[in-house]
């Protein structure tokens, strides 16, 4: 039997939420793995009759048509109303469900330091809206490079980092631009003092992770469960930043290149060891968050910076991550994991309300 795989969004339809290249490679994938792909909205549910308006792919292009629920859902994003909460539910009783949520920044530091991936989590602090002035006084008092950002993914925005100059002073940097000031806790505190109400932040040191010319760089793991239920490496690569920066995002102008040819340029540990702990780490981590979250991912993001003695540090994993230049690599395990699953007997809901798949 030939599994059905719905893709779901809150909002816009399915099909329009994702970029081209993506589309076209789930497709592909689909035709090469044998299965059908359903595009639709949480508006094209109907439940009373256990069915949806979807969008289906055809040689004539896409057309509309009324199917029943999918084998398994793979949603896209997060529910906006009140009314997308019972869809969430409505599906999750009905088929498999793909829904990866993680924890932010702030969470994932707090979770890892209690475990045996300390050792890769920067030394951070939460900033609270009430206590952000002292808070930012006491981590700048020790006179040392750190960094103050949003818990949650804002694509390298809101970003600043404070380093100290001579005579007391400091040097503020955000994006391309540096402001010398002779304290720069009261500008930061300005900054983000309407953000902070409305988003946490935290404050970092600052871990210098750099490329042989002097951008700034880190590592992109991309893990995803494939085929059989289990984790793999689908992607890693080295993420550049812009000259200037001091972030690597590819949306705030920096750009991707191959991990190991970066890696052999290090000077402390031969590439392979690097590529090697990488890979283990991204792992460690996405079982680390199943584990809190008593639900299973089907992909993660893991940044890692990489110091001048060439140990890895944790940066962030998002569970969403772009994928602009492994779009095919990835629609390959995209589909074999729903394939999977679709094949999977369902254990009973964990606490998201959606089935945990066995494997």
């Amino acid at each position: 039997m030939i599994p059905a795989i719905g893709f779901l969004a809150y909002g816009p339809p399915a099909q329009d939420l994702m970029p081209a290249g993506r589309l076209r490679a789930l497709l592909a994938e689909a035709a090469l793995q044998s299965a059908q792909l359903r595009f639709f909205a949480a508006t094209d549910c109907d439940s009373p009759g256990r069915r949806i308006n979807a969008a289906i792919w055809t040689a004539a292009g896409f057309i509309r048509a009324t199917c029943p629920v999918p084998d398994v859902v793979v949603v896209l994003n997060r529910p906006r109303r009140p009314r997308d909460q019972g869809i969430a539910g409505w599906l999750a009783r009905h088929c498999g469900i793909i829904d990866d949520r993680g924890p932010d920044k702030l969470e994932l530091a707090t979770l890892l330091s209690a475990g045996s991936l300390a050792r890769h989590v920067i030394p951070f602090a939460p900033l609270p809206a009430a206590d952000m002035r002292a808070t930012l006084a006491t981590w700048m008092a020790r006179r040392e490079p750190c960094v103050v950002k949003p818990a949650n993914g804002q694509r390298g925005n809101s970003v600043f980092f404070p380093q100290p100059g001579s005579n007391g002073e400091w040097t503020l940097h955000k994006d391309n631009e540096a402001l010398r000031l002779p304290a720069a806790v009261d500008l930061i505190r300005r900054r983000i003092a309407g953000r902070i109400a409305r988003r946490p932040f935290l404050v970092q040191r600052y871990v210098t992770s750099r490329a042989a010319d002097g951008r700034a760089a880190d590592l992109r793991a991309h893990v995803q469960r494939g085929a059989n239920g289990a984790w793999g490496l689908t992607r890693l690569y080295v993420r550049l930043g812009e000259a200037g920066f001091l972030v690597s995002n590819i949306s705030r102008g920096g750009y991707q290149g191959q991990a190991e040819p970066f890696l052999r340029q290090r000077r402390v540990r031969p590439a392979a060891a690097l590529l090697a702990e990488a890979e283990t780490l991204a792992l460690g981590v996405a079982e680390a968050i199943e584990r809190h979250q008593g639900a299973p991912l089907s992909e993660l993001g893991v940044d890692l910076a990489i110091d001048e003695a060439d140990a890895l540090w944790l940066i962030e994993a998002n569970v969403h991550p772009q994928s602009s230049l492994h779009e095919h690599d990835r629609a390959v395990r995209t589909i074999a994991y729903a394939r999977h699953l679709a094949a999977t007997p369902a254990r009973p809901m964990a606490d998201t309300g959606c089935p945990v798949m066995a494997g």
